[in-house]
């Protein structure tokens, strides 16, 4: 029997490539977000109710407990912290923050003994953005992370990767030269992609994570 993973903000570019990952990987992946498509079930995941009746009919339809819980959703305005109106600031934290939080609990009622959650920070919480609502919002990730872990373990691990600039939709939204400037600071000197991204948190799903909890994982072409 194929192991299930729960990927949200299964649309997106990333989370696109986490359950192509998964599946190759011998996972069964089941994807939530807004947008349907091909095994992703449309849900709106900054609500509590309609999130809480997801992962209900998730523990009923499927074969067997999840064992992993990989949270991709996210948004980037791109906006100065002069340009940003209250509503535009929580805007960003229900996308990257609620969302990971409503997820996270619900998967913790429906899943499996040592079992793991993913969440997706980004070098904007480790090293700040201009644009200060996405760069509280994943520092919020972070700290969300480590609380979680406190929380579910030793029962659930939970875990962060935090990227930096990668190739994708999101990538249109930085500024042309902050987005060089990214690059040109890492030792690698390019961006990542979404395929390199998806790699490493199927990878953190098995085994290979099985003695870390509470942790940051960078990737970020080696960001100085």
């Amino acid at each position: 029997m194929k192991k299930i993973l729960i990927v949200s903000g299964a649309a997106g570019d990333l989370g696109r490539d986490v359950m192509k990952k998964a599946s190759d990987s011998g996972y069964q992946p089941v994807g939530l977000d807004r947008i349907p498509s091909t095994n992703v079930r449309q849900v709106d995941l900054e609500d509590e109710q309609q999130v809480r009746e997801t992962f209900a009919q998730i523990s009923s339809a499927v074969a067997g407990k999840p064992i992993g819980l990989v949270n991709c959703v996210g948004k980037y305005s791109g906006l100065k912290a002069s340009e940003t109106t209250i509503s535009e600031f929580v805007e960003i934290q229900m996308a990257n923050v609620t969302t990971a939080w409503l997820c996270s609990k619900e998967f913790a009622n429906i899943c499996e003994d040592n079992s793991i959650i993913i969440n997706l920070a980004s070098i904007s919480g480790r090293f700040g953005s201009k644009d200060v609502a996405y760069g509280t919002a994943k520092a919020a990730i972070i700290g969300l992370t480590k609380s979680l872990a406190l929380a579910y373990g030793p029962r659930i691990r939970v875990n962060a990767v935090a990227p930096g600039v990668i190739e994708s939709h999101m990538l249109q939204n930085i500024p042309k030269k902050r987005a060089e400037d990214y690059k040109t600071a890492s030792i690698l000197g390019r961006h990542g992609t979404t395929e390199e991204v998806a790699e490493l948190i199927v990878n953190l799903v098995g085994p290979t994570s099985s003695w870390m909890t509470g942790a940051i994982i960078d990737v970020n072409g080696g960001f100085k």
